[in-house]
């Protein structure tokens, strides 16, 4: 059964010129105990997804599609409703963990409010509870420590912080957004050693939203290739890094390869100009009239003229 299930979802937000579609026809499925990466560049709408899960889009976008949640469509849940699943069911870890915390809290205290938000007890009881979440992601000297404000963090220690927030109440779904971007490299293989092991432990289905692909073969089951505002290629991580079938996620693959670094040409389109046909068009070598012309469907898990298949 899948936890989660996102169908024909779109978002459009208003501008001078109308209507802009950030989101269009996206799907997805992660399975329970199971985890998916949604990678593609900055600026493809996948923090988009992620917020549209989570509820917490500005009051202002266009919402449609169906996002539903152990079989329930959250996209019609009451805000009171909503407030019950997100934070104690679903869960998020954002990019840039500074930002997220409060600097005139002390860490312990906003740890414990995510606690109490969901459970009545005890400021004594909570603080035990904190306590409890700081060891379980590796932050040392937890009764110390929990008394500290986040500048006196480091960036890792502070995206500790933040995992501990996350998996406070042991959530069916963990939503990670770029969680080691701000990162350096050992630190980063420490987040990623420390998500995959609470992973386990909890059971937790993981929806990993990053453009690094290395982490995302680390942590991910299958994977989702976004690219302005769509899904261009999905499946497992196995098949799609071996034998990538749409050209975007050829190039992604390439701008990494071993033999040297591939950028790929041009960049990601605005919302407000997309081209027509394949949107990918402008910067694929592969490139034929019909890519400039029409616009392709998802067939065989891979949104290409080009693909045999298709």
């Amino acid at each position: 059964m899948d936890l989660l299930r996102i169908s024909d979802l779109r978002v459009d937000f208003p501008a001078e010129a109308g209507l802009v579609r950030v989101l269009d026809g996206v799907g997805l499925e992660i399975k329970k105990g199971k985890s998916l990466c949604l990678v593609g560049e900055s600026g493809c709408g996948k923090t988009i997804v992620a917020l549209s899960i989570m509820r917490l889009l500005l009051e202002n976008a266009y919402v449609s599609g169906e996002i539903r949640f152990n079989g329930q469509d959250i996209l019609l849940l009451e805000e009171a409703e909503m407030r019950k699943i997100r934070g104690r069911e679903i869960a998020m870890i954002f990019e840039q963990p500074a930002t997220c915390l409060n600097p005139v809290f002390t860490v312990g205290d906003q740890i414990a409010g995510a606690v109490r938000a969901h459970e009545k007890c005890s400021r004594k009881e909570a603080r035990k509870r904190v306590i409890e979440l700081m060891e379980m992601v590796g932050i040392p000297s937890p009764r110390r420590r929990c008394d500290q404000y986040p500048h006196e963090f480091s960036g890792g220690m502070q995206q500790r912080v933040m995992i501990a927030i996350a998996l406070a109440f042991s959530p069916s779904l963990l939503i990670a957004d770029e969680p080691t971007t701000s990162l350096d490299v050992t630190i980063q293989a420490q987040i990623v050693e420390l998500l995959k092991a609470l992973i386990v432990e909890f059971n937790t289905s993981l929806l990993l939203i990053t453009h690094d692909l290395a982490i995302a073969a680390e942590l991910c089951d299958s994977v989702a290739v976004m690219y302005a505002g769509e899904i261009v290629e999905r499946g497992s991580v196995k098949e799609v890094f071996k034998n990538p079938k749409h050209p975007y996620t050829g190039a992604l693959l390439g701008a990494i390869s071993s033999d040297g670094f591939r950028p790929i040409k041009g960049s990601v389109p605005e919302f407000i100009r997309l081209p027509r046909g394949c949107r990918f068009h402008p910067r694929c070598s592969l490139s034929q009239d019909v890519c400039r012309h029409v616009s392709p469907k998802m067939r065989n898990g891979v949104r290409c003229h080009l693909w045999p298949e298709n």
